[in-house]
């Protein structure tokens, strides 16, 4: 397994060996035997690409605001004091500096409740199953910057259990489908039920991948 580096993303290649075998001697594996080895080499490419965006010095040569990296979807949320021109922090501000068309989108009070009832499990899956759907609009490109990100979660949702979120509960916080994919992330990061251990990890990679799509804008304006 390697890592190929194309133009705007990290890929991850698999070396597979061809081992011809007679037709008398062919063993199919069993279902566990094939799941065990699908894990396996999850993991290893997992900790391939933790290892490549470790790496990286996630910095930018351009003066916005690290909160503005992402902008519109990924950027973190407005930063009050920039809206009236007093934000002293610069480019070391953690908000976003751009302008936002729309009003950040909350929960009501009742579903605020609902969802700080939920286990841990069920707010990373709901969340998760948000962000793919998301994700899924957005350029080839970025979708490859956020793949360690949705990893990261689903592999916590696996950790401790597949749940199974009921229509009514999706139904009741269907607000959330209008939450951007930063604000969705940012409702991870803010979650008491989440691990903290997770918190730390998103928030990290988060960041890595804020800077990368940054990038990814600098070129396409200037190729």
């Amino acid at each position: 397994m390697s890592l190929r580096c194309r133009r705007t993303f990290l890929e991850v290649v698999e070396h597979v060996e061809t081992i011809e075998v007679g037709s008398s001697r062919r063993h199919s594996c069993s279902g566990l035997e094939g799941l065990q080895q699908e894990h396996r080499c999850q993991e290893a490419e997992d900790k391939l690409l933790q290892k490549a965006a470790d790496s990286f010095a996630w910095h930018l040569d351009i003066p916005i605001s690290r909160g503005s990296y992402g902008h519109p979807e990924m950027c973190a949320a407005p930063c009050i004091r920039a809206f009236y021109s007093k934000c002293t922090n610069g480019v070391l501000c953690e908000f976003c500096h751009f302008g936002h068309t729309k009003a950040k989108v909350k929960l009501f009070k009742a579903q605020r409740q609902l969802f700080d009832s939920l286990e841990e499990a069920t707010v990373l899956s709901l969340v998760l199953s948000l962000l793919r759907d998301k994700c899924k609009k957005l350029p080839a490109t970025q979708q490859e910057v956020m793949r360690l990100l949705l990893a990261a979660l689903q592999k916590r949702v696996v950790h401790l259990g597949q749940p199974i979120v009921s229509q009514n509960t999706r139904r009741s916080l269907q607000t959330l489908k209008k939450f951007s994919i930063g604000r969705l992330f940012e409702v991870v990061e803010q979650s008491r039920q989440v691990d903290a251990a997770l918190k730390s990890e998103v928030r990290s990679l988060l960041m890595g991948a804020r800077t990368m799509v940054q990038r990814l804008h600098a070129w396409d304006r200037n190729p």
